[in-house]
């Protein structure tokens, strides 16, 4: 079974291999405003993370780049269902209560499968 924890671990390590200094950056931009660290920060409130991301940014497209590519992606490539991304995005743009139970859900059904 993949845990929160787990997710946490490999979205930090994730960002680390695919783009080197990348996360002390995303990390202090997200942990300035939410005192958690952005792999944390992600499941906790994603829609303020991306609300977040977008006024740093100062554009929301910078932002989807971000959430899909360094926090979406990892989540779907550990549990396996990288088919369900567009999902997990429209869920992390729009309704983090969704996307928390959505995550859950997926946690509990890939521990069952095993």
């Amino acid at each position: 079974m993949v845990s929160f924890k787990e997710l946490s671990d490999y979205i930090k390590e994730y960002i680390q291999l695919k783009a080197p200094g990348f996360y002390t950056l995303l990390d202090m931009a997200v942990f300035s405003r939410m005192r958690k660290h952005v792999e944390e920060a992600i499941f906790e409130d994603p829609v303020k993370v991306y609300r977040l991301l977008s006024n740093h940014y100062g554009n929301e497209d910078s932002a989807l780049f971000v959430l899909t590519h360094f926090l979406i992606r990892p989540i779907t490539i550990k549990l396996g269902k990288v088919d369900l991304e567009p999902e997990l995005i429209k869920l992390a743009t729009t309704d983090s209560s969704a996307f928390k139970e959505f995550i859950s859900k997926l946690l509990l059904s890939t521990s069952q499968n095993k």
